[in-house]
């Protein structure tokens, strides 16, 4: 008995090096037989070359290899279900829904992870197959269903805008597979249309609430202008805030022109370090400063995050140069400009404007001269830099020629 154990644990390694080292084809050929012989008295080992097995198809399905995906599928000594559903995955990642249908029918057994899957292909491939139809069609034949089940049905009909019959299916889901999950995806697609009654229904109706709930109901109110009705529900949550929801309420009082409460309550996530917070946020209160000439708060601002070695991504480098450029600070924002790694049509555009709103119009047309790509805006930035200039000029000629 040692000895066929250590025969088969020898096949066994032989065939996870040839899984590093070969082609799939020639590994599955070589081993098939000898280990589909010593698998049954050995299960609970061969049960990891079916993990390994399982995992590769998943990983060449994410990377479009669908036939190194089927090689080792259609070779494997034995398959689980997590395999065949794997492999339908990987069809349907690939938009070869058709054929992720008929690895559904001829698996030998379903559980409720591969109905999922296969609801979640033709979602996936919705503009192909009519997939929201198709996908509730098989999810009203479900033997079982759990949470997920429920979830991306209901997301689903929230994507293509059927929120009647997300709502309908939603009445009729067991309480506990209802929250937080599913009536996170209906409170969310409530709010991504401006339906902030029905979300808020939804938000009031929930036994059991996460930060992801709390946090959707406080940007919801910010991004319909009820900032005092945010801040209420900011300041009584019952799960702890995270980035999205300081985010949320910060950025709500900066667009609705309240800036001072919304830089204080920066402050205050800074005093409490509570949470971390990135470029998104920081974009948001550059632009601010800029658009309500807070000079002070700005030039604070840029010196912490550059202490603080922040990484500054294209949104994040564009925003203080509008913010320099506004204040008509032209070297600190030409400074930014050079600092930046990678730079887009916006960046080119916001410090050429800058130029032209100083008056500087040779630096903004060597600027433009240097763009290898230009847009509109590029080119009604300078003509309309021009034509001020032409219209000044004859203003000046008309005034020397009246005294």
């Amino acid at each position: 008995m040692l000895a066929k154990n250590a025969t088969y644990l020898l096949n066994l390694h032989k065939l996870i090096s040839c899984i590093k080292t070969w082609s799939t084809k020639t590994f599955l050929n070589r081993y098939s037989v000898s280990l589909s012989q010593s698998c049954s008295k050995s299960t609970g080992k061969t049960n990891k070359l079916a993990i390994y097995c399982n995992t590769q198809i998943t990983k060449h399905g994410k990377n479009g290899n669908i036939k190194e995906a089927e090689s080792i599928f259609h070779r494997m000594p034995f398959k689980t279900i997590v395999s065949y559903t794997a492999m339908l995955s990987a069809y349907a990642q690939n938009g070869q829904i058709s054929k992720a249908r008929d690895m559904f029918d001829e698996m030998p057994q379903q559980n409720v992870a591969s109905w999922n899957a296969m609801i979640t292909a033709y979602m996936r491939n919705g503009k192909r197959c009519n997939g929201i139809d198709e996908a509730y069609r098989l999810f009203l034949r479900m033997p079982e269903r759990n949470a997920v089940s429920y979830a991306a049905m209901i997301t689903g009909f929230v994507n293509v805008g059927r929120f009647d019959e997300a709502k309908r299916l939603y009445s009729g889901i067991p309480s506990n597979r209802r929250d937080p999950v599913c009536s996170n995806i209906l409170l969310n697609g409530y709010l991504k249309i401006g339906n902030l009654e029905d979300a808020l229904h939804i938000f009031e109706g929930m036994v059991e609430k996460d930060v992801v709930s709390w946090s959707s109901m406080v940007d919801g109110y910010c991004k319909n202008g009820r900032v005092s009705e945010a801040r209420e529900l900011f300041d009584v949550m019952e799960e702890e805030r995270n980035e999205v929801t300081w985010c949320a309420m910060i950025n709500g009082y900066l667009k609705m022109g309240c800036f001072k409460d919304g830089f204080n309550l920066f402050l205050q996530m800074r005093r409490g370090g509570e949470v971390g917070f990135g470029p998104t946020l920081m974009t948001a209160i550059f632009e601010a400063c800029g658009r309500h000439r807070k000079f002070e708060e700005g030039i604070q601002l840029h010196g912490l995050i550059s202490h603080m070695g922040f990484e500054f991504d294209v949104f994040l480098g564009n925003s203080i140069i509008t913010m320099y450029s506004r204040f008509g600070c032209m070297n600190a924002a030409r400074n930014m400009f050079n600092t930046m790694n990678t730079k887009d049509l916006v960046s080119w555009n916001s410090l050429i404007n800058g130029y032209v709103q100083a008056g500087e119009l040779e630096e903004a047309y060597q600027l433009f001269e240097k763009m290898e790509a230009k847009d509109l805006v590029s080119w009604t930035t300078m003509i309309t830099g021009f034509s001020n200039k032409v219209v000044a000029n004859c203003l000046n000629f008309v005034l020397v020629c009246t005294m």
